[in-house]
């Protein structure tokens, strides 16, 4: 399931907005919604492939990239047929990350560079420097320190 939903003005609506503050009966009701037969043709998805022409989509998902700071790009190879696709959305002209981990068991440093990516430093200015972190480990998904609260410790 996406978090994307067809209104009954042919609109693209999303089930659950950034700042919803849920309980988890709440979920469970918006998503059962979307698996009712009757309404699982409404459903769409964000995720496209290069050989998929949907400008909308793309649209989002540069907007995204844009609001993005520390991209976590897990289990993704960058096939060749995608790069495009791949390079319009990583190198876009208002994309500034302040990081970008990649964790697949094959990432290298040297394929996330193709895409030219820019970075904020220190003082906020825009670089080319490179500020990618590569992990190859897989026993979990990383999430980075940045989203745990200050001195929070997590067990």
């Amino acid at each position: 399931m996406s978090n994307f939903w067809i209104n009954g003005n042919n609109q693209l609506n999303m089930v659950f907005q950034q700042d919803d503050e849920l309980s988890v009966e709440t979920i469970i009701l918006r998503i059962s919604e979307v698996y009712k037969q009757h309404n699982f043709h409404k459903c769409t998805s964000l995720i496209n492939y290069a050989w998929d022409d949907n400008s909308s989509k793309l649209k989002e998902a540069k907007r995204i990239f844009e609001a993005t700071d520390i991209l976590v790009i897990i289990g993704y190879s960058f096939p060749t047929f995608n790069r495009s696709v791949d390079s319009e959305l990583l190198a876009g002209l208002k994309n500034n990350f302040d990081k970008i981990v990649y964790q697949d068991p094959n990432a290298s440093e040297e394929l996330l560079e193709l895409f030219h990516l820019k970075f904020k430093n220190n003082s906020g200015n825009i670089t080319t420097k490179s500020n990618f972190k590569i992990l190859k480990e897989t026993d979990q998904f990383h999430i980075p320190p940045e989203y745990f609260p200050q001195g929070e410790v997590i067990k």
